[in-house]
């Protein structure tokens, strides 16, 4: 049995511990944790708050978040006694494989660019978890992230100095790759190409506005819509690898945990 005092910290972390009786909300940011607090004032439960602060977090942090990631999950259900595992991982174009690399060299898949990107899982995984364990329309869901995007939030230290390291990588990519990297140099850097800083009011309409279709279609536009097309075609138009067959192909995957004594 691992021995546990509230009072002594072995790591260099000296956040204190928190206790709550009705519930608990926690992302690395605290206006992603507010997202998930406000919907278990509401009524929802924790599926319900955490798929709402995981559509949060792309407008909330940016710098480590993105609706182009994948979705893992482990649920546990009282009522059944049973942990529920989803693999919502992405996966490789039809068009990509391995002798893509070696033609160009590469023994190992890069960090930037259309070669590492996958067919996101993250709104098949949002959908998959609320449409099965939630409470709560993913209108409802995805309106503490819509507000943000359209209203604005102040950044926060932690993350104005992520971004800023971002800003500069990303610049040295859009030097390479223009057309890959314009869009997201026109959101994420001000109007002088400088990064947002600390205090910083951070917008993102068009956030919004594809929240509001992936709520709209419980997601399927992501992969079967309209923001599908609209990925592949920027997918051709830039160099990437993505065919429609590799979205509309998607499924999550609901597993069995791997078990231990």
């Amino acid at each position: 049995m691992i021995e546990f005092d509230p009072h002594s910290y072995r790591y260099p972390s000296r956040r204190s511990v928190i206790y709550a009786r009705r519930g608990m909300a926690c992302t690395s940011v605290p206006l992603g944790a507010q997202v998930g607090l406000d919907v278990l004032r509401r009524g929802g439960n924790a599926v319900d708050a955490a798929v709402a602060m995981a559509a949060a977090m792309p407008i909330l942090e940016p710098t480590s978040n993105g609706l182009g990631s994948d979705c893992f999950a482990l649920v546990w259900i009282e009522r059944d006694k049973k942990l529920y595992g989803l693999n919502a991982s992405g996966t490789a174009p039809l068009a990509l494989n391995a002798q893509h690399f070696r033609d160009r060299g590469l023994d190992k898949v890069p960090p930037l660019g259309w070669l590492p990107v996958l067919v996101p899982g993250a709104p098949a995984g949002w959908a998959a978890l609320a449409g099965r364990f939630g409470t709560k329309p993913l209108a409802e869901l995805f309106s503490g992230a819509i507000s943000y995007a359209r209203e604005g939030y102040s950044v926060p230290v932690t993350v104005a100095h992520n971004w800023a390291i971002g800003l500069r990588r990303i610049a040295q990519e859009r030097e390479k790759t223009p057309l890959v990297h314009d869009y997201w140099h026109r959101v994420f850097a001000k109007a002088d190409g400088s990064a947002y800083r600390a205090g910083d009011v951070f917008r993102w309409a068009e956030y919004a506005d594809t929240l509001d279709e992936l709520a709209k279609t419980n997601c399927e536009s992501f992969y079967t819509g309209e923001l599908m097309k609209k990925t592949v075609a920027f997918s051709r138009a830039s160099g990437g690898f993505f065919s429609e067959e590799d979205f509309t192909g998607y499924r999550p995957l609901w597993v069995e945990p791997i078990p231990t004594d």
